[in-house]
């Protein structure tokens, strides 16, 4: 049974990275390949990731070949949890997920799902491999970085690897601090010098301002209040199925909790910078995939861990269809 579900799993996520890659529809999808087949005129996205990757395959072959290299991406980043997921249940909320991210990313902006997969694998490696970050911290620092070479919203999750890479350490160490300090400072001076603080600022300033006037789908997206009691169920489920069992709490719980904090914020300012919640997102799936043991999968907090993961993700899959299902099939 548990072969049949991950095979069953399998296949239905070769069947969505393979339509995806096949497609001409979606969220965003005429924007991002005018701006494939004249950049010139229609270029958008200006991180330097994401700029190298259209060029270099614009001389060549077709868009297709971007959505298939960002597809691969989110295989590759989601290996750790795929190898991880083994029975129903667990098969059931990886539905829920890829449900989720699907409709959000997959067939939605191809730069997007690239970072936000370099973000998810770096997440998988603190939960899975605590030491592995700490024994390569630059190395995970490095991921980060390059997630935000496609799109700049990655740099949120820079201090979280540095929190867990180095934790209470670094405030007793000297040399760690002061290297720290000095390659922020070096850090920071590059992205100005480059204009990504310039960017980032104004494309801050145009979400927060501008974006709700020009783009008026923005009015129909659910409230702050509703997305946020989502996630206090969601939170109260999960900390009730971790209860007596401290290591599924942490850093899992961190990763909800600065997803809800962060989401309800960035929501109160423009639904469109909530967005950047969404690389803490997997938090919600990981509880149940911790669990190595078969005979735990049919009790009542894995069912809870199970409600939990629907309510997180399914409204947002519901809702995208709901307001954007045209996109998805024209």
């Amino acid at each position: 049974m548990n072969a049949l579900s991950r095979a069953v799993t399998f296949m239905l996520l070769f069947v969505l990275l393979t339509a995806a890659t096949m497609r001409t529809t979606g969220l965003d999808y005429p924007v991002y390949a005018a701006e494939f087949l004249d950049p010139v005129n229609n270029l958008s996205s200006h991180e330097v990731g994401y700029v190298a990757l259209i060029t270099a395959v614009g001389t060549f072959t077709g868009f297709w070949l971007v959505l298939l290299v960002s597809n691969l991406v989110f295989f590759v980043c989601h290996r750790p949890l795929l190898h991880r997921t083994r029975t129903p249940v667990q098969c059931v909320a990886l539905i829920f997920y890829l449900s989720y991210v699907g409709l959000f990313l997959i067939y939605g902006s191809p730069r997007r799902l690239i970072a936000y997969s370099i973000v998810a694998y770096v997440v998988q490696k603190i939960v899975f491999d605590p030491s592995a970050l700490k024994r390569r911290p630059l190395r995970h620092l490095a991921f980060v970085a390059a997630a935000a070479a496609f799109h700049a919203s990655a740099f949120v999750f820079l201090p979280v690897v540095i929190a867990y890479a180095y934790g209470r350490s670094l405030l007793h160490s000297r040399r760690k601090l002061g290297t720290l300090v000095l390659a922020a400072l070096v850090v920071s001076g590059v992205l100005y010098a480059s204009g990504v603080v310039d960017y980032l600022l104004v494309k801050i300033a145009y979400y927060a301002f501008d974006a709700a006037s020009e783009q008026e789908y923005l009015e129909d997206v659910p409230s702050v209040t509703s997305g946020l009691l989502k996630r206090v169920v969601a939170l109260a489920l999960l900390w009730w199925g971790t209860r007596g069992s401290p290591h599924l709490r942490r850093p899992i719980f961190d990763f909800c909790f600065m997803e809800a904090m962060l989401y309800g914020t960035l929501g109160s300012v423009s639904p469109v910078l909530a967005v950047v919640s969404s690389y803490f997102s997997l938090g919600y799936l990981l509880p149940l995939i911790t669990i190595r043991s078969p005979g735990e999968m049919i009790s009542r907090r894995n069912l809870a861990f199970v409600a939990a993961t629907a309510i997180y993700y399914l409204p947002t899959s519901i809702g995208l269809i709901r307001q954007f299902g045209s996109f998805y099939v024209s």
